[in-house]
């Protein structure tokens, strides 16, 4: 408004000096100059206000940019102020980024732990069971074969007597049966098997006892150069079967081996416990194989070396008995000798006692098939 004020006063100014102008050139002179200082006072009231307005104006702003100085000023020492501590908050968010990213990690890898550990439970899981599942059918073929042998009990009993009075005559002692010695039942299926053969009868056993006294005694009989000869890998039970011979009178029929077990290489890279043959005498042929030892855990299916050690020499329609073989390693030893040929040998599972096996072995023409 006080702008405006001052200009108002020189348009009034700037009117007076044409009123001025006016009346000089009408020819008043001395009007003239009344106006022109008329307009000459307004002009240089009005310049003088306009001065002190933009004086007025120039100061304020003067004030102002003290002002805003002061303010720049503060927001500088704000700025000093808190730069420290955004530099700290940024370097703990660093922290706290890297702090979240390790310990993602590591969650990560407790994940992938528990989840190998989960997929390992499993598996041991599943192979306990499977364990559980061979057990039990064991326990169930177990069973079956003890009611069997129960239930065959009195009569190989009897036969076993019947035998016994025959082989051995009088008051001879012989080992007794059962436990860790052949069973009645296999001892009676092999001496059936030797007597319906033909012509001298050729008797090898992995392991000596009870079997070899009574089979011995069974050769005798036949007077026919029949024999038996068994590997023992203990001395001392070797001496006291060969007691029980001597004291049978068949010390010359049968002949007890000490073989003591020494690792062999059965197949390149399978070294395993087995008898050392080294004090076997010649053999032309065998008839029937009696496999007792080594001692079943001795090491792992300590059994299996005899067939393919002796397959070579296996006679056509020759027997093969394992005994033990209600326990695992022997079960697999079976499988093992009857889906594969040694030295042109095939063996077929021929008879199931109540703790051996019988298997059946034939000559394999070059056709492939065994020989009727």
């Amino acid at each position: 408004m006080r702008l405006r004020r001052s200009e108002a006063a020189l348009v009034v100014a700037a009117g007076a000096a044409v009123v001025a102008a006016v009346v000089a050139v009408a020819g008043s002179t001395r009007w003239a100059v009344a106006v022109a200082s008329l307009a000459l006072a307004l002009g240089l009231l009005g310049l003088a206000r306009v001065g002190q307005l933009v004086l007025r104006e120039l100061s304020a702003l003067g004030a102002q940019q003290q002002r805003t100085t002061r303010t720049v000023r503060r927001l500088d020492e704000a700025r000093k102020r808190t730069g420290p501590l955004i530099r700290r908050a940024s370097r703990s968010s660093g922290r706290a980024a890297r702090d979240a990213a390790a310990l993602g990690k590591r969650l990560t890898a407790v994940e992938e732990s528990l989840l190998h550990e989960t997929r390992e439970l499993r598996v041991v899981a599943g192979q306990n069971l499977a364990r559980v599942d061979d057990v039990l059918r064991g326990a169930r073929v177990d069973s079956h074969r003890f009611r069997t042998s129960l239930d065959t009990l009195p009569s190989d009993t009897l036969r076993l007597m019947r035998t016994t009075e025959r082989l051995m005559p009088g008051t001879a002692d012989f080992p007794g049966l059962g436990d860790w010695a052949i069973t009645t039942s296999s001892l009676l299926a092999m001496l059936s098997d030797v007597a319906t053969r033909t012509g001298p009868v050729t008797v090898v056993e992995c392991g000596s006892g009870t079997s070899t006294l009574f089979l011995g005694l069974a050769l005798q009989q036949r007077g026919d150069g029949s024999r038996v000869v068994a590997l023992e890998s203990d001395a001392a039970f070797a001496e006291e079967t060969r007691g029980h011979l001597a004291r049978a009178g068949v010390a010359e029929i049968a002949t007890v081996v000490h073989a003591p077990l020494v690792e062999r290489e059965h197949t390149p890279g399978d070294h395993r416990l087995w008898f050392d043959t080294s004090g076997l005498p010649d053999l032309d042929g065998i008839d029937l194989l009696f496999v007792d030892g080594p001692v079943g855990g001795s090491t792992h299916e300590a059994r299996y070396p005899a067939y393919p050690f002796f397959a070579d020499l296996l006679r056509d329609g020759a027997t093969v008995v394992l005994d033990d073989t209600d326990r695992p390693d022997e079960r697999s030893i079976v499988e093992k000798w009857a889906s594969a040929e040694h030295a042109g040998r095939q063996a077929t599972v021929h008879r199931r006692n109540v703790r051996s096996t019988m298997l059946r072995v034939r000559v394999v023409d070059e056709a492939g098939s065994a020989d009727d």
